[in-house]
């Protein structure tokens, strides 16, 4: 198969998915070619190795996702041509013992067998072929998504083998396998039923994707901008940490569907906090001094116009604990009631409260206009 018989669908919106309906995601058609040493007599059959698809007599399935079923792809075989001529496409529904044509278009079944022939002896059956080559085209549908679970990234996950099955047992040595530079082939003896008897070789057909939970956009009220104007040198203290006033900014994050996210910042001041590591600095005086630093807590949450509680972890999200910070050093959620595990929201507005802290004036060097410049970034993160 060509592209290592891989079909990549890359990054796939929740928001672009149809709650009450079937979502198409694409046709993609690979080349498939099959070079056997010798003309022989041969068919193809697929195997679902996932083993979920919603329609199992022709899709194969592509994982699960809230215990539902994700969706599934159909494969269609078209264009053969057999030893450089065009050759009739049969499919067989009893295990290769009775063939009919296959009309252009068809969705190959998971339980037929497909080969090239003709119907010289009066009945269609698989001609001897040397040589094949087809095109296979991948029809991807994800199944309507009410009642899934998607605020976090779902993998699309669809795994199959073809198999080029050959009339058992061959002239010596015999194979024909599906040509593919990106793939070693693999060669196995099957047994099927009381009809003919097959050997195989085969290739893996792999349909892959993530669906993505909805965009989430943060404002903060005020353009995020505090200015505390100037603030004279006789209003610090010499040997402590003055406490400018207490600012409270509104934050308001919008999402597109219901989505599990966290909030974090970048201090894109780093290195220049005064006292704690977890807030965020206001820059240096010319002498390299560290001005002070500013702390950030979130306050009042509501989700979806419900109070919720916020919560908070320093291991990536593992485990959490109650509490109202929000900083570079750690991730900030919401959460339900007395719970301690981030739930899917739509909305959420609540309170940025600002403490701001200038260091001990002796420390720093002031004959000059110093700037208080802090400045910091709030983040939305999917889990």
């Amino acid at each position: 198969l060509s592209s290592g018989g891989i079909i990549d669908h890359g990054k796939v919106a929740a928001k672009d998915l149809k709650q009450d309906n079937w979502t198409l995601l694409g046709n993609h058609t690979l080349q498939l070619s099959i070079v056997c040493d010798a003309p022989t007599l041969l068919a193809l059959k697929g195997t679902d190795n996932k083993g979920d698809a919603p329609d199992p007599m022709n899709r194969y399935g592509l994982g699960l996702v809230s215990g539902k079923k994700l969706g599934g792809y159909t494969l269609v075989l078209g264009n053969p041509v057999a030893d450089g001529a065009a050759i009739t496409l049969i499919e067989s529904s009893d295990n290769g013992l009775t063939w009919r044509e296959s009309f252009p278009g068809d969705v190959w079944p998971i339980t037929y067998h497909a080969s090239f022939g003709d119907r010289s002896s009066g009945s269609w059956a698989p001609s001897p072929v040397q040589q094949v080559t087809a095109d296979l085209m991948v029809q991807t549908l994800i199944a309507p998504t009410a009642g899934m679970d998607l605020s976090t990234e779902v993998p699309i996950n669809g795994s199959a083998t073809l198999e080029v099955k050959y009339l058992y047992p061959p002239l010596p040595h015999r194979t024909c396998p599906m040509v593919s530079p990106l793939t070693t082939l693999t060669a196995t003896l099957l047994l099927i039923g009381a009809g003919p008897v097959w050997a195989a070789s085969s290739q893996d057909l792999t349909v892959k994707g993530v669906i993505t939970p909805s965009a989430c956009a943060p404002v903060v009220s005020g353009g995020g901008t505090v200015d505390f104007g100037k603030v004279s040198v006789r209003d610090l203290n010499a040997d402590t940490y003055t406490d400018l006033p207490r600012e409270t900014m509104l934050l308001s994050v919008r999402c597109e569907g219901p989505t599990i996210f966290t909030l974090n910042t970048i201090d894109n001041r780093a290195g220049t906090a005064a006292s704690h590591f977890s807030w965020h600095g206001l820059g240096m005086t010319p002498n390299d001094e560290k001005v002070g630093d500013a702390g950030l807590g979130l306050y009042s949450p509501v989700a979806d116009g419900v109070p919720v509680r916020t919560i908070t972890s320093r291991d990536g999200g593992v485990t959490w604990i109650p509490s109202v910070m929000l900083s570079h050093s750690l991730l900030t959620a919401v959460a339900d009631g007395d719970g301690l595990a981030p739930i899917a929201i739509q909305a959420l507005d609540a309170e940025i409260r600002l403490i701001t802290h200038i260091a001990p004036a002796s420390n720093l060097t002031l004959t000059d206009e110093v700037p208080i410049d802090g400045h910091a970034t709030v983040q939305v993160n999917y889990l």
